[in-house]
């Protein structure tokens, strides 16, 4: 008889079936998080600028009609091939992503959501941010930008100039917060994962732009402990 002792079990199983969970990097409060964000939009065009292993590209892919996946690595398109309603595009999303949004707007399939998870350098985010605050929407659309508790990735959200775009009407760098990693073999762990989140409109904003920083508090004392010598 099987007892809750020596039962197995897969929590990816049950929340996560058909997805490549094995080098996933994100928390489960992030994957749950976008998960019910897929499940309300059901994007019909979504963008992911950074693919690594698939594994939020394979459950970006159960909840899309169709995915663009940007990545540097040549070797992606083969290895992934499974995915049919997957473009896999090679190259720095610096070149790649403004071409994949005249694209989309020539084919009348503007995006409804954008993943940030690529260069995760502060002046690469800056830049990619920066393709999409001069991209005007033809649909409301969500971008999550991840990794925004680390802190050269916060840096790089915050430095952002937000008000350069009249169609961001939303963001928090804290949408979901991060938490300290620990790496094994005792340390003080890196700050990593949370997603920031800024929503587009097709219509220009009528009111001043507040970008917030939900878990500011919070980051800034973990940050004091896990990075002192931070200036």
């Amino acid at each position: 008889m099987t007892t809750l002792a020596n039962a197995h079990f897969d929590i990816n199983e049950l929340l996560y079936p058909g997805c490549l969970t094995d080098k996933w990097q994100m928390t489960e409060s992030e994957r749950l998080g976008l998960t019910s964000i897929l499940y309300r939009l059901c994007p019909r065009c979504a963008i992911e600028v950074g693919t690594y292993e698939c594994g939020s590209l394979s459950l970006l892919a159960q909840f899309s009609t169709a995915v663009f996946s940007i990545d540097i690595d040549p070797s992606i398109p083969d290895r992934f091939r499974q995915f049919e309603n997957v473009t896999f595009l090679t190259g720095s999303s610096q070149v790649v992503l403004p071409l994949v949004l005249e694209e989309l707007d020539r084919a009348s399939l503007p995006p409804d959501l954008v993943l940030i998870d690529g260069d995760h350098s502060a002046a690469g985010i800056k830049r990619d941010m920066e393709i999409l605050l001069d991209y005007a929407p033809k649909e409301p659309m969500v971008v999550l930008m991840h990794d925004s508790f680390n802190p050269e990735c916060r840096r790089g959200l915050l430095e952002t100039d937000w008000q350069r775009s009249p169609f961001v009407e939303w963001v928090d760098i804290d949408f979901i917060p991060g938490r300290v990693i620990e790496h094994g073999g005792g340390g003080d762990g890196e700050m990593w994962g949370g997603f920031a989140l800024a929503r587009f409109s097709p219509a220009r904003r009528q009111s001043s732009l507040v970008v917030q920083a939900s878990a500011a508090r919070a980051f800034a004392e973990m940050r004091s402990i896990h990075y002192p010598n931070d200036t």
